[in-house]
């Protein structure tokens, strides 16, 4: 899967809510219930914009966004959203591959009621 990390800005913040939302919206509404003022807060306070790549595929697609905080030592994959419409194609699996290849300790925070975790394996 051919794909493009772009460094977003703070203009994509509404954006990355619209993934955000469409990606795991029915997951959370089952453990915690979907508050939107509570999940915008959460996602402007635990995804600093610096560490956020958008997702492109190609024909320049947003497919979704992820997540990352590199170091010597490690890469820290805190969120991996892929909208509905771009999920079990390959998309989430190149990403993680892509990041493997660096050679570094690579972890993954995983939301555990995710049906699609268990393809991560």
């Amino acid at each position: 899967m051919v794909y493009r990390l772009q460094q977003a800005t703070e203009h994509d913040f509404e954006t990355l809510y619209e993934i955000k939302t469409d990606s795991i919206k029915p997951y959370v509404e089952k453990i915690w219930g979907w508050d939107e003022e509570v999940q915008k807060a959460f996602l402007r306070r635990e995804t600093p914009i610096e560490q956020v790549k958008l997702i492109f595929i190609s024909d320049n697609k947003l497919a979704g966004f992820v997540q990352l905080t590199e170091n010597e030592q490690e890469i820290f994959i805190g969120s991996l959203f892929l909208t509905s419409q771009f999920q079990s194609k390959g998309i989430g699996r190149a990403i993680l591959e892509g990041q493997f290849q660096k050679r570094k300790n690579v972890r993954l925070e995983v939301l555990k009621i995710n049906p699609l975790e268990k393809n991560a394996n």
